[in-house]
């Protein structure tokens, strides 16, 4: 069986109901809309009060969904019996006035290379320094979807980290379009145990992330690109902040973007959730091919215990970082019992899950953020081919700031004092007719002492234990207060607020600074990294007094600065910031 995706021109709104179309050009196809609306368009419904006629009605609704999901509404696909047919319609579908796009949907294949060797059982999970990881997250409260072969939902080792939707199910089968994504191959069920295997349970293995939850979605064995996206989006909108993809187009020539995955891949990163896809297995450089050559995906190659390149690895510059995936033991289907696998499809699974592990921690971490976050914390190999030179490092990758600088203790506002009590939360000290103080009380991870910084002239920040910045704000005549999930990695007592510029900055366990900000309705951490080879030096961060910049001293004794553009404006999204130097040498932190 061939099949096709055809991309309507943006003109044609295609329709609210799953309801095939007929392509008169060729009498054989049937195409049928690649995603089901049905459920949106009712909850837009019902935000209508008024009377609207249904073409127009129609209209609003395709005006209100987002470019991602436009084009995925406007998505079909239809069978064909051979290579012949298939040609003939791509060609006079391409021709159609109402088409954008007409295109195989190509079907993906498993990077799975099937063995059967002895190596010491879990060797990744100390090459990759999880247990140390283990003593700070376990991944708690971060759910991760499985688009792959499904899942076993028996096995003992992972049954109890099954996500549930609340009617009883663990996910969506897209493959036969049902809700059992049970696994009938045993890759998904290998890759889910890698990420999440139940952990301090007397069974077999352990995850990565072995209090995260798992969602099956099973897109295989009908993995084509547009089943692989009504996957994507399925777990975007269920919650889902991480995607493991440990599947890609099979051959080894190049393969251009297809418009409907892309898509796909473009509406879960915009909500959040981000996907991670192996390199592949064919030994070549994957950076023209799709989707592992995306920006927006995080693609990881193979490496062995040696930390050498596995032989499979497909390698590149768009490889972000690699993992171990060669003798990977874990979950085997159908029975209580462990097989060991090979392939990228096994090393990706690990980013997946120490991705989970930083998430439980700053659940509203950017991508780049994230990807910088795997990059900088990683260990240095050399492999035979470019595969980012960089392998995974659990531990680095959330290991808190091994000491506070420039304690503060207490600070003063125009509504009072704060400081830490020894209770862990915030006392609030003001003088009416008497002095007075009461407690905020703090949740989550505690907070640092000696790290409290002014904000504003009503409220004050600091960082807590696992390095996210905290902040007060009075809110319904009281003083609130919160953990902001899009910070993380702040040394404690670094944190400097700059008034004139409503902005915090800050230096990060990686020796970099960090520029935190409030806009659109949220918080925005930037990272501007220092040189490599002159890091600047955490106990030295200052803010100049006029203008507002952060200045430290660097490894060399040199003092460096943070300079805005030619207008003087420091850009929410940091692009416009730059790291610069100063005639200085021979300084002592």
């Amino acid at each position: 069986m061939k099949r096709i995706n055809v991309i309507l021109k943006a003109t044609k709104t295609g329709t609210t109901t799953p309801e095939p179309i007929k392509i008169d050009l060729i009498e054989k196809i049937e195409l049928v809309p690649n995603f089901d609306f049905r459920e949106k368009f009712e909850a837009f419904l019902a935000t209508r009060e008024e009377k609207i006629a249904p073409e127009r009605l129609t209209k609003l609704f395709y005006d209100s969904l987002s470019a991602e999901e436009q084009l995925l509404m406007r998505s079909y696909s239809g069978n064909l019996e051979n290579d012949d047919l298939l040609a003939e319609a791509v060609a006079q579908l391409s021709k159609h006035p109402l088409v954008q796009d007409a295109r195989e949907d190509s079907l993906n294949e498993l990077y799975l290379i099937p063995n059967d060797t002895n190596y010491s059982q879990l060797w990744a999970m100390p090459k990759i320094n999880a247990p140390k990881a283990w003593d700070i997250t376990r991944g708690g409260g971060t759910l991760v979807a499985v688009c792959d072969t499904g899942i076993d939902p028996k096995h003992p080792d992972l049954s109890s980290n099954l996500w549930n939707n609340g009617a009883g199910h663990f996910g969506f089968d897209f493959s036969n379009n049902d809700t059992n994504p049970s696994d009938y191959h045993g890759h998904g069920t290998h890759v889910a145990g890698t990420i999440a295997a139940a952990g301090n349970n007397q069974l077999g293995v352990v995850g990565v992330a072995y209090e995260a939850k798992v969602m099956a979605v099973k897109v295989f064995p009908n993995a084509f690109n547009s089943v692989c996206a009504q996957g994507i989006r399925y777990a975007a909108d269920n919650g889902a902040r991480l995607i493991n993809c440990s599947w890609g187009p099979g051959g080894t020539g190049p393969v251009s973007a297809d418009p409907t995955l892309k898509a796909a891949i473009d509406y879960a990163f915009n909500k959040g959730c981000y996907c991670i896809f192996s390199a592949g297995n064919n030994n070549i450089d994957c950076s023209t091919q799709f989707p592992a050559n995306y920006d927006k995906v995080i693609t990881v190659a193979s490496t062995n215990t040696a930390d050498q390149r596995s032989p499979f690895s497909n390698f590149g510059k768009v490889v972000d970082i690699a993992a171990p995936g060669e003798d990977i033991l874990s979950l085997q289907m159908t029975t209580a019992n462990y097989t060991r696998m090979s392939g990228t499809s096994m090393a990706a699974p690990h980013v997946t899950g120490a991705c989970a592990l930083i998430l439980s921690l700053a659940s509203h971490l950017s991508f780049k953020n994230l990807r910088y976050f795997l990059q900088k914390s990683a260990d240095p190999i050399t492999t035979n081919r470019p595969i980012s030179g960089l392998r995974l490092n659990c531990y680095r990758l959330i290991a808190p700031a091994p000491q506070t600088v420039h304690r503060q203790s207490t600070v003063y506002t125009n509504v009072g004092r704060y400081a830490l009590h020894t209770s862990g939360h915030i006392a609030h000290i003001l003088y009416g007719s008497a002095w007075v103080q009461n407690l905020i009380p703090v949740s989550g991870s505690p907070i640092r002492p000696g790290t409290f910084c002014n904000m504003a002239n009503d409220r004050v920040a600091a960082v807590n234990v696992v390095g996210n910045m905290v902040n007060t704000y009075p809110w319904n005549g009281a003083i609130q207060y919160a953990p902001i999930p899009e910070t993380f990695g702040i040394v404690p007592g670094t944190l400097r607020f700059a008034a004139s510029r409503d902005a915090y900055f800050a230096a990060n366990v990686f020796h970099d600074f960090v520029h935190i900000k409030w806009v659109n309705n949220q918080w925005n951490m930037d990272i501007v990294p220092s040189i490599a080879t002159k890091p600047i030096l955490a106990a030295s961060v200052e803010l100049a007094l006029a203008p507002e910049r952060p200045m430290a001293i660097n490894g060399a004794g040199e003092m460096v600065h943070l300079w805005a553009d030619p207008n003087g404006t420091v850009l929410c999204d940091g692009s416009k910031l730059s790291y610069g130097y100063l005639q200085t040498s021979g300084l002592v932190s």
